[in-house]
């Protein structure tokens, strides 16, 4: 702030909300959900007015694209998210605002509430009340098709009936040590500006190859030499 991270914010009316999110193919939920790991910072920006308990959430969203449980009601009972909120897991009720704060989940770590389906009704905001464990076993003990559910899509978002927030998020890691494994990271900084190429040539001495070994030019490998280049267009 006030570059480097992403920003969500929502106006005055209840049904204002945002969300940013990646969709993939994460895997599937009896393979994936016992592994998985999630974490991300937040920061509650003040803003006069504001819904005092939103900050922003992450959301796990579920689709089992071809639901065979007899009991299920097809088209609808496929789909469902699971939501972590902040103020709903030792943040308190009127989370500080100004301030960053990190948020790391696993399948114990971490309560969550349901929008729905898979024969669990929508919780409607919460309580969050469950780890994905316990999801995890509620849901499978409700119907056959949550285990071969995907993991569609991870999101960080402020919902709607939470007015007049300015939330920013950062640093978000997906990963799963199942099958392949997966893993994943976001980190919203600028891309560095250079007014010249001699410049970005320089730089990337002092940062020792952006990050990576070699003190000199000479010792950087080709694609970190060529990184310059490419920022001028010059080949």
């Amino acid at each position: 702030m006030p570059v480097g991270a992403a920003k969500l914010t929502t106006d005055f009316t209840n049904a204002a909300k945002a969300e940013v999110g990646v969709a993939d193919a994460y895997g599937q939920v009896g393979s994936i959900l016992a592994t998985l790991q999630v974490a991300y910072s937040w920061h509650k920006a003040a803003n006069p007015g504001q819904n005092l308990n939103a900050a922003p959430s992450i959301k796990l969203t579920f689709f089992n694209p071809s639901c065979v449980d007899a009991t299920n009601n097809p088209g609808l009972d496929c789909f469902g998210a699971l939501v972590y909120e902040p103020y709903q897991n030792g943040f308190g009720n009127n989370p500080a605002v100004d301030t960053w704060n990190t948020s790391a989940l696993d399948y114990t770590t971490g309560q969550w509430w349901w929008t729905g389906g898979f024969g669990s009704p929508n919780q409607g905001g919460g309580p969050a009340d469950k780890t994905l464990a316990q999801w995890d076993a509620l849901l499978t003990g409700l119907s056959t098709d949550f285990p071969g559910a995907d993991l569609v899509l991870v999101s960080v978002g402020v919902g709607s009936f939470n007015k007049g927030q300015v939330g920013y998020f950062d640093d978000v890691t997906i990963s799963h040590s199942s099958g392949s494994g997966y893993s994943a990271s976001y980190d919203f900084d600028p891309a560095p500006r250079f007014t010249s190429l001699g410049e970005c040539i320089s730089t990337l001495i002092a940062d020792n190859c952006a990050g990576l070994h070699g003190r000199t030019r000479a010792m950087c490998n080709h694609e970190q030499q060529m990184i310059c280049f490419d920022l001028f267009r010059i080949e």
